[in-house]
């Protein structure tokens, strides 16, 4: 259940910090990035204008 909660945890950020899914996400480390980086406040709006 703790794995569950955890994977949900960081599908859950990576959803809500790039709302738009582009095909260079697939395959990254996203449980390596949600645990350096899921402490900080980003804006989704500022990340998506500088990826674009």
């Amino acid at each position: 259940m703790e794995e569950w909660l955890y994977f949900k945890g960081v599908i859950d950020w990576v959803q809500a910090l790039f709302p738009k899914y582009r095909k260079e996400m697939k395959g990254l480390e996203w449980g390596a990035i949600y645990n350096e980086f899921s402490g900080e406040k980003y804006d989704p709006a500022a990340l998506e204008r500088e990826i674009v």
